[in-house]
C-alpha cells in the first residue's frame, strides 16, 4: 500500500534528511527512476468541415474522399480508421436555407510515423480542418513502470551509500520506502496540443498555444517517445559511526 507524504514534505530542498529517535538512528533520501519507452501506436484525431447547398454537389463528400485518400497514402490501413461523430446544421429560420453545415471526426490509429511535419501538412492539404494527437498507447506500459521503480530504487541506495562513506557511518537495512510520484514526462505533447487549420499555417507546423497568431516550430520529432518516471524516498538505519 502506497505512502503518500503531506505537501510540507515535498518543498524540503534538500535531498538528504538525517534523523535519530531514542532507539533508532536513520538517514533518508530521495531517488528517481527514468525509462525511456516508444509507444507502440498514436491515436489522433482528424476533423473535416464544408458548408454544402443542397441544389449542388457535396463539396464535403470530395473533401472527405481527399482526406481519406491522404490517410491511405500516409500508410493507415482501413481497420485504423473509425468514426468519431458526424454532426449537420442547417441554416435560416425554420431550416429555410438551402446550406447546411457538415462536420466528421475521424479517429485513426499511426503505428509508423516518419515525419509528424510532413503527416499533418500533408493531411491539411488534403482539406482536413484539425488534426491532433490524442494519446499514445503502449501495451506493456505496467512492466516499464516496474523498470522505473527500481532505478529509482537504485539510485536511492547509491545516493544513501555515497553519503554513508563521506559520513564514515555504516548502514543497515531499509526501515521505510515512501513513493513520491509516478508519472510520463512528456515534453513534446504541450508543443502539439493543437494544431491551426491549414490557413492558419505557415512554414512548417504552426502551433496553437492560446495566442491570437501561429506560432511556428519544427515539429520533426519522434513523439513516439515517452519518458516513465519514478521519484521514491527511502531511510536507512545507521548501525555503527
Amino acid at each position: 500500500m502506497r505512502t503518500f507524504l503531506f505537501g510540507f514534505l515535498l518543498s524540503i530542498a534538500t535531498n538528504v534528511v538525517t534523523g535519530q529517535s531514542p532507539q533508532h538512528k536513520f538517514i533518508e533520501v530521495f531517488g528517481f527512476g527514468e525509462k525511456e519507452i516508444i509507444a507502440d501506436y498514436l491515436e489522433m484525431s482528424v476533423s473535416i468541415s464544408e458548408t454544402d447547398n443542397l441544389r449542388k454537389d457535396s463539396e464535403f463528400a470530395q473533401k472527405e474522399k481527399m482526406v481519406l485518400d491522404a490517410l491511405k497514402n500516409l500508410g493507415i490501413a482501413s481497420e485504423d480508421i473509425t468514426v468519431d461523430n458526424f454532426n449537420s446544421y442547417r441554416f435560416g429560420l425554420n431550416n429555410s436555407s438551402n446550406r447546411y453545415l457538415l462536420s466528421k471526426t475521424f479517429l485513426i490509429k499511426v503505428r509508423e510515423l516518419k515525419s509528424i511535419d510532413d503527416f499533418f501538412i500533408r493531411l491539411y492539404e488534403a482539406g482536413a480542418g484539425h488534426v491532433q494527437v490524442t494519446k499514445r498507447v503502449k501495451t506493456d506500459l505496467e512492466k516499464h513502470k516496474t523498470e522505473a521503480v527500481k532505478a529509482a530504487v537504485e539510485n536511492a541506495k547509491q545516493r544513501a551509500n555515497e553519503i554513508a562513506s563521506s559520513l564514515e557511518i555504516e548502514l543497515g537495512k531499509a526501515s521505510q520506502v515512501i513513493e513520491l510520484k509516478e508519472g510520463e514526462i512528456d515534453p513534446f505533447m504541450d508543443r502539439i496540443d493543437r494544431f491551426y487549420t491549414k490557413q492558419s499555417l505557415s512554414a512548417v507546423g504552426a502551433v496553437h498555444r492560446g495566442y491570437t497568431e501561429p506560432q511556428t516550430e519544427n515539429l520533426n520529432v519522434d513523439i513516439r517517445k515517452m519518458n516513465v518516471t519514478y521519484r521514491v524516498a527511502i531511510r536507512f538505519e545507521i548501525i555503527s559511526r
